[in-house]
C-alpha cells in the first residue's frame, strides 16, 4: 500500500476509534479524506462499504448489533459517538430494536427500530423512527455505545404497540428476570397500559404475565414478596398521611 494510502487508512482508524470501527464519508471529509480516498480504499479492500456513505475500517470488529450500529450511525452521518450523545434530541435505539440488546422477548423485526424527540425520517426500508417522543435521561442508557431505552420502557413502549399478550407476557417476564429492574417501580409503570389488555392494574398484568410465559418459581417468589412488600409500604404511607392530618395544628402563639 503506498505510504499516503496507509497515512490516510491510519487517519480514519482514529476518527472511529470509539465507535466501533464505522466511518462515514461525511465524518471524513469533516477532517479532509475526500470520498475519492473512501473509493480507491474499497477498491483495494482496506475498507468495506456497509451501506450508502458509511464504511467498516479493519479495526472493525462483528458483533450481534453490528447491522443495528451501522443503521444509527447512518441516520445522522455527519456527527461523530460523542456529539450525538451531547444532543438534547438523541436518536434512540428502542422498541423491538432495544428488546433485541436487551436480549428479553422473542418478536423478531424486519426493521431497525428508534425513536426521536423531534420529527426524524429515513429513506431506508429497513429503518423505522418513532417521532415526537419525550424520553427522559432515566429512560435511556449506554449499551456499547448506543443510546438504548431502558428495559422497562422497552417493554412499555412494546405494550403501547399493543403486541399480542402472549408476546407482551413473554417481555414482562424476561424484563423481571434483569439485574436493576425494580418490582415495583416496574408495576408503578404498567399501570398506564394495564386497560389496554383488560386488566385493572400493572399487578393485575404481571401475573397474568407470570401464568402466560411459563415463569419459573423463583420468579413467581420473588414477585409475591415484592408484592407483599409494596402493599406493606402502602399501607405505611397510608397511616402516615392518616397521622398527618389528624395531628393537632401548632400553636403559633405559644411557639410550640
Amino acid at each position: 500500500m503506498p505510504v499516503e494510502a496507509i497515512d490516510v487508512l491510519a487517519s480514519l482508524e482514529i476518527l472511529a476509534a470509539d465507535q466501533w470501527g464505522v466511518i462515514t464519508a461525511k465524518q471524513a471529509e469533516r477532517e479532509g479524506i475526500s470520498r475519492l480516498w473512501l473509493s480507491r480504499l474499497v477498491k483495494r479492500e482496506y475498507l468495506t462499504r456497509a451501506r450508502r456513505g458509511v464504511y467498516l475500517l479493519p479495526s472493525f470488529s462483528s458483533d450481534s448489533q453490528s447491522d443495528l450500529k451501522v443503521a444509527w450511525i447512518s441516520l445522522v452521518p455527519e456527527k461523530f459517538l460523542d456529539e450525538r450523545w451531547q444532543q438534547s434530541n438523541k436518536l434512540v435505539v428502542s422498541h423491538e430494536s432495544a428488546a433485541e440488546v436487551h436480549g428479553i422477548g422473542d418478536l423478531i423485526s424486519q426493521q431497525f427500530t428508534f425513536s426521536a424527540e423531534e420529527r426524524k425520517q429515513s429513506s431506508q426500508a429497513d429503518i423505522r423512527i418513532y417521532t415526537h417522543r419525550l424520553l427522559p435521561d432515566s429512560d435511556v442508557v449506554n449499551v456499547d455505545g448506543l443510546p438504548v431505552t431502558s428495559v422497562e420502557r422497552t417493554v412499555l413502549d412494546l405494550a403501547e404497540q399493543k403486541i399480542e399478550f402472549n408476546y407482551l407476557a413473554r417481555y414482562v417476564v424476561e424484563a423481571l428476570e434483569k439485574q436493576g429492574v425494580g418490582f415495583v417501580a416496574f408495576r408503578r409503570r404498567l399501570n398506564a397500559v394495564a386497560s389496554s389488555y383488560g386488566f385493572k392494574s400493572g399487578s393485575e398484568l404481571i401475573d397474568s404475565a407470570l401464568a402466560e410465559a411459563g415463569a419459573t418459581e423463583d420468579l413467581e417468589d420473588a414477585v409475591l414478596r415484592g408484592n407483599a412488600a409494596s402493599d406493606v409500604l402502602a399501607a405505611l404511607a397510608e397511616s402516615h398521611r392518616e397521622y398527618l392530618q389528624k395531628r393537632p395544628e401548632k400553636c403559633a402563639c405559644s411557639g410550640i
